[in-house]
């Protein structure tokens, strides 16, 4: 009896809307274990990863962490349905460049996301992947607009400040 493994994910993913990430984590784990090919479990345990990540002051265990988001790729990765193309791991790559401020690399994955054919959004219609993508295209291309303005190069800071203002 006990119970189902849906119930862990769902829980997980209740967690990690409450910002408690570590139970989090321990439901989304056991998730993965009872249903290892459901990218469910893997991309949701990868996004409470980056969550405590974005918040941890010290950076050492910040990139840790983002290391750890980042192994959760693998299994995606070796699965049947996810290739090296889909937007869902551009989305994790790009928010795991925006943790550790590398706004150029951040920008790059999440321009590979957006770039994504739209049946290739199809698998993810329950997480709303194309909305979020979308959000953090926009945010990446502000943010590298921002660091372009700090080094002069207005041109390409305009050119950013576009690619935001379509999203």
């Amino acid at each position: 009896d006990g119970p189902k493994p849906i119930e862990y994910l769902n829980k997980g993913i209740e967690l990690y809307g409450a910002n408690q990430y570590d139970d989090a984590i321990r439901h989304l784990a056991h998730y993965r274990m009872l249903v290892p090919r459901d990218w469910r479990g893997h991309a949701w345990q990868a996004l409470t990863l980056l969550k405590q990540a974005a918040a941890e002051k010290n950076e050492t265990r910040r990139a840790a962490l983002v290391d750890e988001a980042r192994a959760m790729l693998a299994p995606l990765i070796k699965q049947d349905g996810m290739k090296f193309r889909r937007p869902l791991r551009h989305y994790l790559n790009g928010l795991s460049a925006n943790v550790l401020n590398d706004q150029a690399g951040a920008y790059r994955h999440l321009q590979k996301a957006i770039a994504a054919d739209p049946s290739l959004f199809e698998p993810y219609k329950s997480i709303r992947l194309r909305h979020h993508v979308e959000q953090a295209y926009a945010l990446a291309s502000m943010e590298l607009a921002t660091v372009h303005i700090m080094q002069g190069g207005y041109e390409d800071a305009n050119t950013k400040m576009e690619d935001a203002k379509r999203y």
